[in-house]
């Protein structure tokens, strides 16, 4: 009788899907990558210690038999003629042609394809999130106070002036920022010039987001709060004779 766990349990594996997992496994392990460059490494040692066939050898059958011959001539005293003969069939006078060394290469080229596929998606997730500590350094940081701006700059259309108060942000509710002036040359009059003021909230949710560009010749006071009770986050526009106009939230 068939249990319900044994009905709900996912069908195993075929054969073909397990010995294709093996395979990917096999080729994306660095291990087995490491032991293909020792391989290799100790066949080209073989092959720089052997004499090798010179290239002509194999132009034709008198050419490689004239060719064997000069290795049987030296190796033969050494190895007997049975061992220079078996090392002959398995191509120990060619190594770098060789059929073991070819595979040898093709295997690690594929091998070094397959892990840099399998790992390319991962290494780039973690390069675009890297996460660099930063030294805790508090230059100017006040809580309450007047901020003026005189400067003098160009007027290039494509120049732009501006002092902002960025909040410290050691914490994502603490990212607000002040923008006490903000000048775009392209809005620069002869006789005027539209200045923005205002603030943006970023990661603040106490502070609403509240900009103007004014070029009436009066100006913004941006309320960060303070012991005599102003309500921060609040904009308040006067003009040029310090007359109340309107403010921002206007509740």
């Amino acid at each position: 009788m068939t249990t319900w766990a044994e009905s709900a349990r996912p069908p195993a594996p075929d054969v073909f899907e397990r010995l294709g997992r093996t395979v990917l496994r096999l080729f994306t392990s660095v291990d087995f990558a490491v032991v293909q460059i020792i391989v290799l490494s100790l066949l080209a040692v073989v092959g720089m210690t052997i004499r090798q066939l010179p290239s002509f050898a194999f132009r034709s059958v008198g050419d490689y038999e004239s060719a064997m011959a000069g290795m049987h001539a030296r190796y033969d005293p050494v190895f007997g003629r049975g061992l220079v003969d078996a090392m002959e069939r398995l191509q120990v006078f060619h190594i770098f042609s060789s059929t073991w060394f070819t595979i040898g290469l093709v295997v690690l080229v594929v091998s070094i394809v397959v892990c840099t596929l399998e790992r390319t998606p991962k290494l780039w997730r973690q390069s675009a999130e890297i996460r660099v500590a930063q030294p805790d350094v508090r230059l100017y940081t006040p809580q309450y106070g007047r901020i003026e701006l005189r400067a003098k700059a160009s007027d290039d259309p494509r120049v732009m002036v501006a002092l902002w108060m960025i909040g410290y942000e050691d914490e994502p509710d603490r990212s607000a920022e002040i923008c006490v002036a903000e000048i775009f040359g392209r809005d620069v009059q002869p006789a005027e010039a539209a200045v923005g003021m205002g603030v943006h909230p970023f990661g603040d949710p106490s502070i609403t987001d509240e900009f103007a560009a004014l070029s009436t010749g009066g100006f913004l006071a941006t309320f960060m709060g303070g012991p005599n009770g102003a309500q921060p986050g609040r904009v308040v526009e006067y003009d040029a004779n310090l007359n109340f106009v309107k403010a921002w939230p206007t509740t």
